[in-house]
Formats: structure tokens, sequence, C-alpha cells
């Protein structure tokens, strides 16, 4: 959808037809002298919702209230709910680019088992009496549940494999009690009696890992405690002339966003989990957000952070973002993953609200180009707070999700967009999209626009709009509710992510998609899709994406799903790729970790361990193998 806003004062030859009809032309970017009007102000706002309209999907991504469903008086696929710009809308494009790209086939439907099935089949909980009875007189006010959907709800990330399991009401070990710690007091005594008792405890935060982080250990004989964090989510303090704020690790990003925002604000943190995750997860993971070129990563962001291990807490006393005290012991809680303790709170650095947000989608003729020109905007030092390029498979999936606008103006922008990009030279089964972010004062947004467009233009690219850009990334949050949409029709989707170096994005790009293909070239149905997400001086962030649809397949789809992803992440780090970027190792890439950081490493993580934590109070065993 190129339809924008006329933020342009170069009207001329086509771009004069445009207007009328108030569409910008593609070809003419605005540049620094863009007139600043209400026309070019654009926001994302993030809902807070009830309790009730927040509820969790309970087998799926996501809030309850929003679901991709085949309407079957229309035969069109629609979004309920009002939650994002996409919901409520009908997208006429979406069920053939299902049918003709995935080969999905929406007369075989492949429900999930019932909530109330599986909840009767709940395994017998393995009880500490001893434990649960001293926890009970020192910590009267604690809230404890151990009904089977909370067990369920906590045993369980949202990784594909974990999904297709819970659909089939197939999980092999659940927790066993659920505990919802108040304040940090409570959560010391928790690590102290499960140590003293011999309980495996899990952290548990917005629960949308992607890496089977929060699967049971299967062989695990002791009592499992998960401790969820979702009442420790306050913000303790802000102080306006440091810029810092102090807060609980159970804080959720969307929460955070709102509440800091009437402070002034923000943290800049805003993974696409945003809606669900919480600021302990990013902190457990090494997570990034979509915004890490202004703000920075969470490494970037953690000034102090607390941890509660089974022999004590460890703290700095010092919060500032620099000291030479030797070795930052604080490092060990970034991407610790539920390994090592339970992060109870964090001092963050904050920033003021920015001045200024503006959106904007660049199309070149290719993935080539598009990764020249991410390299020259990393090189030139204007970069915007958020810059993504979308392969050209990546580009239609976002076109098939257009809301369906039957008006006469709208057809008319369709075809005059059609035929300028048809004798503009570019090859439809080529072309790319890089959409673009700007935020921050209004002098440096100027500034970066300037900077962007002049690249644009020496890669003969053109400008499509501001519109599309903040579509894309509102869809962005909706993304992974297609997962589930495709899993009830046989088909099966995940996504990995690498840090590459710049020398080997193309070849890394081209050969990962060829090795996918091959792999899948018998099942009846693939996608295969990569993007650019983030840019560092010596590498980028590169996605993959890939399903597949297993109605006829001949073998288990998990099996199937495993040795593609295993072999697919294998022969990408063989090519210089990083086994992660930003979702962490948990159980489902830990058999890459010597590889990634050497035997030695894998030497120095199990010591630490085996003096912080001697009993494995924090056995979720992500990593490596403790």
């Amino acid at each position: 959808d190129w339809s924008s806003d006329v933020c342009s004062s170069d009207l001329s030859g086509v771009n004069r037809l445009n207007r009328i009809i108030g569409h910008i032309n593609p070809k003419n970017a605005p540049d620094s002298a863009t007139p600043s009007n209400a026309a070019c102000e654009n926001k994302i706002e993030y809902k807070m919702g009830t309790a009730e309209s927040n509820a969790r999907k309970w087998n799926g991504w996501g809030f309850n209230d929003t679901s991709f469903l085949l309407n079957d008086k229309t035969d069109k696929v629609e979004v309920t709910g009002n939650r994002y710009l996409i919901s409520g809308s009908v997208l006429p494009k979406f069920k053939d680019f299902l049918v003709e790209t995935m080969k999905i086939d929406q007369v075989d439907f492949c429900p999930s088992q019932s909530l109330d099935d599986i909840l009767r089949k709940a395994p017998a909980r393995t009880i500490n009496a001893e434990f649960l009875d001293h926890m009970e007189r020192v910590i009267p006010n604690l809230h404890i549940s151990i009904t089977a959907k909370d067990r369920l709800h906590h045993s369980h990330g949202l990784t594909c494999y974990e999904l297709m399991k819970l659909r089939q009401g197939n999980i092999d070990r659940w927790v066993d009690v659920v505990a919802f710690p108040k304040n940090s007091k409570q959560c010391e005594m928790i690590v102290s009696l499960c140590n003293k008792y011999n309980v495996c405890l899990i952290p548990y935060g917005g629960g949308t890992t992607v890496t089977n982080a929060l699967q049971c250990p299967v062989d695990e004989k002791r009592m499992i405690l998960s401790v969820d964090m979702q009442n420790m989510n306050n913000i303790l303090s802000v102080d306006k002339i440091s810029m810092t704020a102090h807060i609980q690790a159970g804080a959720v990003g969307r929460e955070l966003h709102e509440k800091l925002a009437e402070h002034g604000v923000m943290i800049g943190m805003e993974p696409d989990s945003f809606e669900l995750s919480t600021l302990g997860g990013w902190i457990a993971t090494r997570a990034s957000g979509m915004k890490k070129n202004r703000y920075g990563n969470i490494e970037d962001m953690v000034v102090s952070a607390t941890m509660i291990t089974s022999i004590g807490t460890i703290k700095r006393d010092a919060e500032v973002s620099r000291v030479s005290i030797g070795p930052d012991c604080s490092q060990f809680l970034l991407g610790s993953e539920g390994t090592l303790g339970l992060i109870t709170d964090a001092v963050v650095k904050v920033h003021n609200l920015p001045e200024k947000k503006e959106f904007a989608a660049l199309v070149f003729h290719n993935f080539d180009v598009g990764i020249n020109f991410m390299y020259d905007v990393q090189k030139s030092g204007q970069i915007p707070a958020s810059i993504r390029l979308l392969d050209n498979s990546q580009f239609f999936f976002g076109q098939a999700l257009t809301p369906e606008d039957n008006s006469y103006m709208h057809g008319i922008k369709k075809w005059i967009e059609g035929q300028y990009i048809k004798f503009s030279g570019y090859d439809k089964n080529k072309l790319v999209v890089v959409t673009v972010l700007f935020e921050g004062k209004e002098h440096e947004v100027r500034r970066q626009k300037a900077s962007i467009f002049s690249l644009m233009r020496k890669h003969k690219g053109m400008y499509g709009g501001a519109d599309p850009a903040m579509k894309g990334y509102l869809l962005t949050f909706v993304v992974a509710y297609l997962r589930d949409y495709a899993c009830d029709y046989y088909f099966l989707a995940e996504s990995f992510e690498s840090s590459v170096p710049w020398g080997q994005v193309a070849t890394v790009c081209t050969k990962v998609k060829e090795y996918l293909r091959e792999k899948m070239k018998d099942l009846k149905g693939s996608l295969i899709q990569a993007r650019i997400s983030q840019i560092y001086e010596d590498c980028a962030t590169v996605y993959f994406y890939f399903g597949f649809s297993y109605k006829d397949a001949k073998r288990d789809p998990l099996d199937i799903y495993h040795s593609i992803e295993d072999g697919a992440r294998e022969y990408l780090m063989s090519l210089g790729g990083s086994l992660s970027h930003h979702h962490g190792v948990g159980k489902i890439r830990k058999r890459f970790m010597p590889k990634a950081i050497s035997d030695v490493g894998i030497e120095m993580l199990k010591g630490i361990k085996s003096k912080i934590d001697p009993n494995n109070v924090f056995g979720v065993n992500n990593l490596v193998d403790f």
C-alpha cells in the first residue's frame, strides 16, 4: 500500500495528478526542506487495554481479542479486535497469497485440542511438602497457584515446537507450583528456601521466549517452582537529572512505555515482543529492539541490575554506568537465561520523549542494491532510529496483508502506482523495500532524512511514502499471530536470526535461502524470506523466516522442522554468522555453544554456575548442560 499523506514540496508531472488524488509519487522523496505540518506526523500508539482485553491466548501468540479468521460467507481472511491498525479489516488478497505461495488448503482444518481436554490430562504434581509448609509460614501473603491452567501456562514458551506440542496436548513436563512474589524480600526468601529444600526454580517474565528456554527439563525429579514476576512491575524512581530510572523486572514493555511517558521519558527498548515481554526477560536474554540505533541494545541501557542467587544477592554499590572495580559482575546477569539467579530490578538509562517521529518507505531494484544502501547508511554516521530491508517475498507478503479498500479513488491510485513502477524499470519479482523510522530532535531528523534520501538517489531508489512504512512497523506486532493461523491449516513457520559481517551478508542471505529451498523442495508448500533488521559498524542482523506445509509429509513435522532449522543454523555459522543476535540460546541452540564460545568458554560458564548455584536451584538447563 503506497498511499501516503503529501509531504513533498516538489510536485510536478505525475506528482500533480497524484496530489489531486491525495497520493505522493514514490520517485520524489522529501528532503531536509520538507515543511513540518500535521500531515507529516505519524505516531504509533500502544493500546494498554483492560485486564480482560489483555488476556493472553493459551495456545498461541498474543491477546485473545486478536486473530486471523477465514469468513466462510465472504471466503476472505479477516482480523478480529480493534487493538492494531489492521484490526477489524478484511484482507482480500491474503487467502490467494496463502494458496498460491504457501500452498495452504483452507479446506483442511487442523484445530488445536481444547484447553479443557488438555487440562484434564494434567500430570500429577511433584510435591515438596516441607518446602511449601515453610514458605507458607515465613511468607504468609505470597500468592501461590497449583491450578492446572497456571501450571500449563508457565511450562512453555512460544517456539514453533512448543506451540505444536501444546496444541496436541503433549507438553512433556509441567511446573508443579507457581509463585507470584510482590517484592525483592519475598524473592530472597523464595530462593533461599528453594536452596534449603532442593527445589528447582524457573523464573518467568512475559513467556515470549522462542528458544525453548522455559521448557522444563524432562528428567527433572525435583519439584519445579515457576516464579512469575508479573506483580513486580513498578517504576521505583525516575531521576531526570541523571536520566535514569529504577524499575522492577516484571515491567512489561507496553506498560513501561506508558508509565515512563507520564514522566516525559522513555527507555527506547522496543523488541518485536514489546507488548508482552518484560525488562527482566530483556536482561536475561541480552535482548535488542527495533530502535537500537538510537537507544542501544539492552546492555547499553542497563546501568546496574540486581540478581538473587542461591548464595546471596549480586548488586553493585554505585548505580553509575562506568566504574573501574575489576570485572563487572553485573555482566553475568546479561544473557544468563534463568540459569544463575532471579533478576528482580534494574537501573536503566532513560531519554526525553522525541520531538519528532517520521516514517519513510524506500524502493530498490533488488536485494543486493538494498544491502549496499544499508551499508552506506551505516558508514554515513546519519543512522535513523530504525531501518530495515525486506526482501521481495516479504514485500509481497506485506502487500497481501493490505486491508480492503473498494473506493474508486483507491483503484485509480493503485493503477498509477503499478504503471509508474513498470515504466521506471523495476522488476516486481526482484524489487525490495527499506522501511525507515526517524526519531529524535527536529534538527536530527532533518539531517538524517537529507542523508538517507541522498543515498537513496545514489542507489537509484524511489520514495514510497510514509504510510506504508508506518504500517510495516505496526505489522511487526501482528505477524506472530499469522503463525497460529497457518498452524490451523497444517503449516509450520518459524524464524531465526544472526549477526553477519558486512562482507558476508549477501553471500549468507543467498546461500542460506538456497539451503532452505533445497531442504524443503519435496514438501507441498514452503515460505522462505529474509530481512536485514539491524546494522552495526562491522555487521548486520539477518533474519530468516521459513515455513512449510506438512499435510502430506511422510515424517513427523516437528522432526522435519528441527532438521531444517538445525542444519540451516549450522550452515549459517559456517559462513561466518553468529549463533544468535538477540533471541538467545535457550535449549534450542545450546548444542552449538562450544563452537560459538569455545570449550574454554563453556568451562568458564560451568565454573561460575558451580560457585554461585552449587545445588543447581536454577535448573532450567539453558545455555549449556550444567
